[in-house]
């Protein structure tokens, strides 16, 4: 199926595996440093990934399709550790791979030509690992990836639960000074080099303006219906952003509003972790549940919101499985993905029409709709995973309570 995509595809799909090319062109075959001698808007790990199919190609569109098959081959890695995650928290292969294979037909090019795929499966790899008790190895796992893509750092925080909860405080403490000594380490050659450029791949994300794909991007979107010439869409930073008098003032504030919502969410996770009951299988569980409360907080209050994030999500919603269909939750878990699923793929086929109509993204039309409802489905999705992770607490204290009375 992968293959067919990218035969079905081949023209229009490797906006960004050609600005990879460029990258990483400019730093083995021209010898240019990243940050300080050419711009790089990644991660330095990234300049790896890059440079594996680098290696194996010898012009672009070798490049493209060298990229293409190393993502596919990173994608079926992500399903064998997702299955034994699932083996692990009892559930069902089958579930996870139903999923597995309707995000091919969701986010198909998102898989292919993004590099998205490559953290996810580290952090799959991590969760596996840490599962596992390689506490240590999950923690260095998680430090490469946050060198490839910055969210992975929040998975540090699910990590961190089941050593809160259990009181476990020396290895609470090795959750964060493993990965940043990792972090320091892929960082100090770059440092060494020029330190006033080191981070400029942090400030570069940090100054973007508010993504038309994104949840607040999209209520803008929707508003301007209202008042058609207050939210204007221009091109910069790699994609289509909204600007304005309304947009910027909202832009300026969205890092600290994500940022209070994130405190908000570890706040809650701490209160959880001391003062609620807990049993230890149902501590792997949290972790995963955990993860995507994380994941999904970065994704509904911040004001990127990039397609291929729902690899990020879909990815991880196969181990929200119960191991019986309780309330029929599962069967609500499922309705929920697939809605989310489909509107991500209706969303990009409509980015697709729009800029084969207008050459552009045009706000006054059918897609504001399109990507708000994509968004609700976020939210939803959101407010489902949070109401499990909290509901799990009552069947505890219930257990609780009836093994105290006897």
């Amino acid at each position: 199926m992968l293959f067919m995509v990218l035969v079905i595809n081949a023209n229009d799909i490797w906006g960004d595996v050609d600005h990879y090319w460029v990258n990483i062109t400019e730093v083995l075959v021209e010898h240019r440093m990243p940050y300080s001698e050419t711009k790089f808007e990644y991660p330095p790990l990234a300049l790896v990934i890059f440079a594996i199919p680098r290696l194996v190609s010898w012009d672009l569109n070798s490049f493209r399709f060298a990229f293409a098959f190393f993502s596919a081959f990173t994608y079926l890695v992500s399903m064998l550790y997702t299955f034994r995650i699932a083996d692990r928290l009892g559930i069902s292969r089958i579930r996870v791979f139903l999923i597995f294979f309707a995000s091919v037909l969701w986010l198909n090019q998102f898989i292919l030509a993004r590099y998205d795929i490559f953290p996810v499966a580290m952090i799959l790899i991590a969760i596996d690992a840490y599962l596992s008790g390689r506490h240590n190895l999950a923690l260095i796992i998680i430090g490469l990836a946050t060198m490839l893509k910055v969210y992975p750092a929040l998975i540090l925080f699910a990590f961190l639960y089941p050593f809160i909860a259990q009181k476990q405080w020396k290895k609470a403490i090795l959750c964060f000074v493993i990965p940043v000594l990792i972090c320091v380490l892929v960082m100090v050659p770059f440092m060494a080099y020029d330190m006033a450029s080191a981070f400029d791949w942090v400030s570069y994300h940090s100054n973007r303006g508010i993504q038309v794909e994104s949840i607040i991007g999209s209520i803008l979107e929707v508003g301007s219906y209202l008042s058609p010439g207050s939210v204007v869409m221009i091109n910069n930073y790699g994609s289509d952003n909204l600007t304005g008098t309304i947009p910027d003032a909202i832009a300026g504030c969205m890092n600290y509003v994500m940022a209070t919502s994130m405190l908000a969410v570890l706040l809650l996770m701490v209160y959880a972790a001391l003062k609620k009951y807990h049993t230890a299988p149902e501590l792997e569980r949290s972790v995963v549940m955990i993860s995507l409360i994380l994941i999904l907080t970065f994704i509904v209050f911040n004001k990127v919101y990039s397609a291929q994030y729902g690899l990020w999500v879909i990815l991880f919603t196969p181990l929200l499985y119960l191991r019986t269909n309780s309330l029929g939750l599962n069967d609500t878990i499922t309705v929920i993905v697939h809605t989310f699923g489909w509107l991500t793929l209706i969303a990009a086929l409509s980015y697709k029409l729009s800029i084969k109509l207008w050459g552009v993204y045009k706000i006054l039309s059918f897609l504001p709709a399109v990507e708000l409802l994509k968004n609700i489905a976020t939210v939803v999705l959101f407010i489902l995973v949070l109401k499990l992770f909290w509901d799990q607490f009552k069947v505890y204290e219930t257990d609780a309570d009836t093994s105290d009375h006897l």
